[in-house]
């Protein structure tokens, strides 16, 4: 069977300074966070539910029984609560951070584990584009439309539409939604930050995801839409298709000698008498075999493929053997990962908290968002010369591939 499709993709949008958001595609885990708290409080609380929430999300999926599997899951997620809720009381500068979380984690019966605290969402879309919301948003004008004093269409441009009355990180401990839900072959599943949902209406969403393709020009396509619409917020979307449709299996016959080809079935028919002769059988039960194996290491291209695309998709920040900050294209995993890109400082100029912060969780991010890491660093460790350049104003195009390094500080 062929593995399932996936995508992520995180864009700071056409208003904001910064990404607050973090989405992960790492099978079996699929999840989106939205940041808030400003700056760096924001994206450490989003960053910190994804790191805490992987570290659960193998345990979640091998749970065979539902109930199980959602208790976990609600653990899980009470976890990431936990942490965000204890880093802000240790650290008063990330004091107010808070995020929301929706997730899903894939079982081995391709049924998903549904976990979700806050407004981002998410939905099912079927082969002929019909979209499912999977999730309520936990917000003030959602309790409205469900209580009928509201309709959607009054939502979308209600000015408390932003107000969450559930998140990560504000209380000691959260209420958390789970559910298991079922998909059909060809089905898509879709998490996305408000910033997608603002700009982009369910009915266009389905239209995008239906018609097919790579999921991560899909993706793509839906983070344009909502930049066109006005991109008034970080916009992440993650797509999977725990159920591709697969392509009908050719196998060959002796018709095709003629050039009428036939569709035959990959097993042989069991209602044929078995052959009298055992030896007889050999040259049938030969080719029957190599169908097998052909097959077999077609799936195997494929799963090849959908890993290769996962890990060039993939970026983290790390500190190397020497110590330099470095981009690395890949899995935190030895022998998964390269280095892409090289900064000027060390992991130990930085302050503790800004070491586990952007050096230590390994958290996987676009290369834009590294890019934005890597950036920022030198002026965290102390490394720029103060008032040297301002970011304001025009430059003429060589002053400013010169100042390059100064400006990022």
């Amino acid at each position: 069977m062929i593995g399932p499709r996936f995508a992520a993709h995180s864009d700071v949008g056409r208003t904001r300074s910064h990404n607050e958001d973090s989405c992960t595609a790492m099978p079996p885990l699929f999840a989106v966070a939205d940041g808030v708290g400003g700056a760096a409080s924001g994206e450490r609380a989003s960053s910190t539910a994804l790191r805490v929430l992987a570290a659960h999300a193998g345990s979640i999926s091998t749970h065979g029984d539902d109930a199980d599997a959602q208790r976990a899951m609600a653990e899980a997620i009470e976890a990431c609560n936990a942490q965000i809720h204890a880093d802000q009381l240790h650290d008063d500068r990330h004091a107010g951070m808070a995020t929301t979380l929706t997730s899903l984690v894939l079982r081995p019966d391709n049924t998903l584990v549904v976990g979700h605290v806050g407004d981002s969402r998410a939905y099912r879309i079927s082969i002929d584009g019909t979209v499912t919301q999977l999730t309520d948003d936990h917000s003030i004008v959602w309790e409205l439309v469900k209580s009928g004093q509201l309709s959607a269409d009054e939502a979308a441009v209600h000015p408390q539409r932003n107000v969450i009355t559930r998140a990560l990180g504000p209380e000691q401990h959260v209420s958390v939604d789970t559910a298991i839900i079922t998909v059909d072959a060809g089905d898509w599943l879709l998490l996305c930050s408000d910033g997608l949902t603002a700009h982009v209406s369910d009915r266009q969403i389905g239209d995008v995801v239906a018609a097919g393709g790579d999921p991560a020009t899909a993706a793509g396509k839906l983070i344009d839409m909502a930049n066109d619409g006005g991109g008034s917020d970080n916009i992440s979307v993650v797509l999977v298709q725990p159920l591709p449709l697969e392509p009908a299996v050719v196998t060959p016959s002796p018709s095709e000698i003629s050039g009428e080809i036939v569709m035959t079935p990959l097993a042989d028919n069991a209602d044929e008498p078995a052959p009298p002769d055992l030896e007889a059988d050999v040259p049938n039960r030969s080719r029957s075999g190599l169908r097998h194996l052909i097959v077999v290491v077609a799936l195997l291209l494929v799963a090849a493929a959908i890993g290769g695309f996962a890990w060039s998709q993939s970026y983290f920040v790390a500190a190397d053997s020497s110590g330099l900050v470095v981009i690395r294209q890949g899995f935190p995993v030895a022998g998964l990962h390269r280095t892409v890109q090289q900064s000027t400082v060390r992991s130990g100029d930085l302050s503790s908290s800004d070491r586990e912060r952007y050096v230590d969780d390994h958290t996987l991010r676009g290369r834009h968002d590294a890019e934005k890491i890597i950036r920022k660093l030198p002026a965290l460790a102390g490394l720029c010369s103060s008032g040297s350049l301002s970011t304001t104003g025009s430059r003429s195009a060589p002053d400013a591939a010169a100042a390059t390094s100064t400006q990022d500080c």
